[in-house]
């Protein structure tokens, strides 16, 4: 999995850096270099990594008390692009007043931070399921079909985003094509900067999760 590290000049980034990369994991970064900008795009011709590679998880490592210089950057930078996109954030041993807790999607300790991210990078995304699973009810409304028990999530995928529905046994594969064709363009209003956006359409009978 690709993931975005910001800001890897301190001893606690990199050490949750190499975890991760020894896990197999692929490492992007706005800044490894202390001399460098905390944006890679402001540095000359640095190209951004969430326009490069195809990111799934961002982490933000809180250093060491007391380890922050004066100059230091505060929390964020990288990333709050990272949410911005809509990427889904984890936090490394944040402060309780760390101004990102609200939108991450986790908080771990530096030991825990490979299953962490396992667990996020392979997890539903709740805002983006919240906007699909609006569309599909919206949609079956319409029909006059709410009685359907019919379920979506979305995940990420490769930089891109996965959107799979379990549709009724009732409905014909027509409907359920139409139906996930719905939530897809409701789920691309809600995120543009996703690369892709695929659906599959379970109608092997496989059951939805719960």
């Amino acid at each position: 999995m690709d993931v975005l590290i910001p800001d890897t000049t301190e001893s606690a980034a990199r050490a949750v850096a190499l975890r991760l990369a020894l896990a197999g994991h692929t490492i992007h970064t706005c800044r490894h270099d202390e001399a460098a900008s905390a944006c890679a795009v402001l540095d000359e011709d640095g190209p951004c990594p969430l326009d490069t590679a195809p990111i799934d998880v961002a982490v933000d490592v809180s250093p060491a008390p007391g380890a922050r210089g004066p100059g230091a950057r505060g929390p964020g930078d990288g990333a709050v692009c990272a949410l911005v996109r809509r990427i889904p954030l984890v936090l490394v041993d944040p402060p309780p007043d760390h101004r990102l807790l609200p939108w991450a999607v986790d908080a771990v300790d530096a030991t825990d931070i490979v299953a962490g991210v396992a667990d996020v990078g392979a997890g539903d995304l709740p805002e983006h399921t919240e906007v699909a699973t609006r569309a599909m009810l919206g949609e079956l409304h319409r029909q006059g079909s709410e009685g359907l028990t019919t379920r979506v999530v979305v995940r990420r995928d490769a930089g891109g985003l996965v959107v799979e529905l379990w549709p009724d046994p009732a409905m014909t594969r027509t409907q359920a094509a139409r139906l996930a064709t719905h939530i897809t363009q409701a789920v691309r209003s809600h995120d543009r900067w996703a690369r892709t956006i695929d659906a599959t359409v379970h109608d092997d009978g496989s059951r939805s999760p719960r």
